[in-house]
Formats: structure tokens, sequence, C-alpha cells
């Protein structure tokens, strides 16, 4: 191969595309018409084919998909590998969107069908970003970089394909800057923690509290919604749930100290796949547990499929030498995936939280047919059940017909400072009067 192609798949590399791309750009400012669009393409879940198949069938699949792309553009197009699994297109005499979206319709057409590597069908899909050139593109990266923006867009509202535009551009900016000043605070540990009750859904009684990060920058309290998933994607998560482990520890450790009729108090922590996937998870928490004069079992940690979905058998090993130190592990939001089921058959769990939106329709009319047969098997699994998101006492009442023992929701209390959390600690009850 020459050296402006890719080694693998013979289409064009990164650097002889941004000089076609150029050479268009510079052609379009001449010609007061002429218009073009950039493509930027990323297979969806293509780790996954590398993790279960190995890279060579994950290489396979990358050759069969060139020679697709390469089947569905026009001889005056152009296609190239970027690297990895991201690929971009350049579509030339384009008159509006519609045009590029029907070329981006061509492609995943053309992947409709199953790819045939390691001896299986291997069925893959593309997420596409498109961008639509203009005078005020400069350089070839930037209109990369928008349609690579556009791509993103598509992931995240799971579209098949995305144009972009100027709020995309405001909006990266904004998550650019964001990022800038999480980072900070991850370095200063600058998070604060709340702590939502959870309640007896029979008594009233306070049966121990979730922990949750909470974030104020300039005056404005961050919704956990922006910069928890940024924070997932960049990395920083793993910082936070270390932030949110040690305080949430050192102020159990001062209340059972208080309080020594709250000794059976549960704290139950969140992990993310990251933290799961650190080789010195357990003795990091084990470490923080010790120090605050704690026993593993007054903890529970608790995971979503996601931060299972990708490595299961590692976590599988880790969450037994979890349960192997006495610690509880929950499965947050449970019912939100498509293997949930078979989650809770293969991993060591203690305890399962319903999530908010099968709890929504209690108490309102909705059916209670999922709720019923998800307490009906985790009885029989031997789980504890905690429902989330009740605000209503029909839900609780409900809830508690259905045989549900334990709640949490802003009916009994939104997630709260450790000062607002420890008025409740000297009550027998203190959810009762409104059950």
């Amino acid at each position: 191969m020459t050296r402006g192609y890719d080694t693998l798949t013979g289409l064009p590399n990164r650097a002889l595309y941004l000089d076609v791309l150029s050479r268009v750009m510079e052609r379009a400012k001449r010609r007061q018409r002429y218009t073009y669009a950039v493509l930027f393409l990323d297979l969806d879940r293509f780790k996954i084919v590398n993790d279960s198949l190995g890279h060579l069938a994950g290489d396979e699949l990358l050759v069969e998909i060139s020679k697709r792309l390469r089947a569905c553009i026009r001889t005056a197009d152009f296609v190239a590998r970027l690297g990895g699994d991201e690929f971009t297109l350049l579509v030339e005499d384009v008159m509006d969107p519609s045009d590029a979206v029907r070329v981006a319709r061509r492609v995943h057409q053309a992947l409709t069908q199953p790819v045939h590597v390691a001896g299986r069908d291997v069925f893959i899909t593309v997420s596409v970003g498109i961008a639509l050139g203009d005078a005020a593109y400069q350089v070839p990266e930037e209109i990369l970089r928008d349609a690579d923006t556009a791509m993103y867009e598509a992931k995240k509202r799971r579209n098949a394909h995305q144009v972009f535009d100027a709020q995309m551009h405001a909006h990266a900016l904004n998550t650019l800057h964001l990022e800038a000043k999480l980072r900070l605070a991850a370095e200063k540990q600058a998070f604060e923690v709340h702590y939502q009750p959870i309640v007896s859904l029979a008594s009233g009684e306070l049966l121990g509290f979730e922990a949750l990060a909470r974030w104020s920058h300039e005056g404005r309290n961050i919704s956990p919604a922006e910069f928890i998933p940024l924070a997932e994607e960049t990395g920083l998560i793993l910082q936070i749930d270390r932030c949110v482990l040690a305080k949430s520890v050192e102020q159990l450790a001062l209340w059972r100290k208080a309080f020594p009729q709250r000794h059976g108090l549960e704290l139950s922590v969140n992990v993310s796949k990251r933290h799961l996937a650190q080789a010195d998870f357990l003795e990091h928490v084990l470490h923080v547990l010790a120090q605050a004069g704690l026993p593993p079992q007054c903890l529970c940690l608790e995971l979503t499929e996601s931060a299972l979905l990708e490595n299961t058998e590692q976590a599988s090993r880790v969450l037994a030498e979890v349960r192997g130190q006495q610690m509880k592990v929950a499965m947050d939001d449970f019912g939100t995936g498509y293997s949930s089921l078979s989650y809770l058959h293969r991993l060591p769990f203690t305890a399962l939280k319903i999530d908010r939106s099968f709890v929504q329709p209690l108490g309102a009319g909705g059916t209670t047919e999922i709720v019923r047969a998800v307490l009906t098997l985790t009885k029989s699994l031997g789980l504890d059940t905690t429902a989330e998101g009740v605000e209503t006492l029909a839900q609780a009442k409900h809830l508690l017909e259905l045989g549900c023992g334990r709640a949490q929701g802003f009916y009994f209390s939104r997630p709260v400072p450790a000062e607002a959390a420890q008025g409740w600690l000297g009550k027998t009850a203190p959810f009762a009067q409104v059950l």
C-alpha cells in the first residue's frame, strides 16, 4: 500500500482524506454554488466484537464494512478510514441536507445484511454524523469535528444519523467548559454528599441511606444528570466515586458513634463500571472502611446493568470477592436493561432496586403486573427489594400491598446534606407519620 492508504482496508487514511477535503473546501470558496458534505461514521458496539470474537475477527469485519462502503457511494464521492472503527465520507454536489441524508440511508441499507466472521454472522449498525460544508469552515479539521459531534449526538439519541447544527456546537463548547471545571473539582474533591433515606414501608423505620454526589459551581447547583454522564465518559467518575465513598463512610462512622442505636444503619454507594474495573477496587473499599472503623456488612454497593455489560466475567469475579467480605451488592435501576434477569442468576446480588419508571404508574390506575412479577422473582431468589422514585402515598401503599418492603423517593425526602439527614437518626420510626 502507498503511504496515503490504510494497510488493513486499503481505504484512504486520515492524512489523505484531509488533503482531499482541503482541496474540496478551496474549490467551494471559488465556486459560489459548489456544495459538499462530510459524513462521520462510527460502528456501534464494535468493541464487543473484538472482546468476544477476537481482534482478527474485528479486522475481518472492518475489511467487509470498507467494501460495502465503497459499493454504496458514487464515483465522485470519497470514503476513508480514520482509524479504529471510524470511517468518513466526502460527498460533493449536495444541494440540501436531504441529499446527505439519502447517502446516510444508503450506508445503513448496505449494512443491514450480517457479516460472516469467525464462523458466525455478526449484525452491525452504524451511527452517522453529517456536517454540510459552508464558507464558515476554514480548515478541514473544523468540519470533520462538527460531523463527529453530530455522530455522537446520533448515538446519544439512538438515531441512525444526525445533521449538525449550531445548537450542537454551542452544546459541545459548554460540555468542554464543564469538563474543565469538573476536572478541577475532581482534583480538589469538591463534591458534597447528600443522603436519601431508605424506608421500611411497613413501619416507617429508617433502614439506611443512599449516598449521592452533588456539585455546586459558581453559585449554581449542577444537576447530576448533567455531570455524571460526562464524568463517566471522561473517566472522572472514578475520582467522584472514591470521594463519595470516603466522605459517606466517614459520616456513617460519626453517626454510629453519636447514635449507638443506629449500628444497623446501611449505607448504599453507587459504583461505576470504571471503578469496578480497577485492580485495587476491593482493597480500596476495605481500606476506606478500616480507616473509619466500620465493618464491611454496613456497606451496600449499587451497580447499574451498564457497569456489568462490558465484562460480565470480571464483574462476577469481583462481586464474588465483595460478597466474601460480607458486603451487600444491589442491582440499581432494575428492568431498564435487556438482560437484567440473566444477571440476577449469574451474579451474587443480595438486593434489587425497582426502577422509578415502573413505580410511577402505581396508585394512579397504572398496571401493577411488572412490579408484582419482579417482587415474586426477588422473593424466590431471597433478595431484598427497594422501590425507587416513590412520590405519593398511593404509590407507597400500593407497593406495600404488593409485598415490597423498602422504598425511597421524594415522597419521603429528597437527598439532603448530612446535617439534615441526622435529624432522623434519633427517632425510632421517623417516617411512620406519612404512611
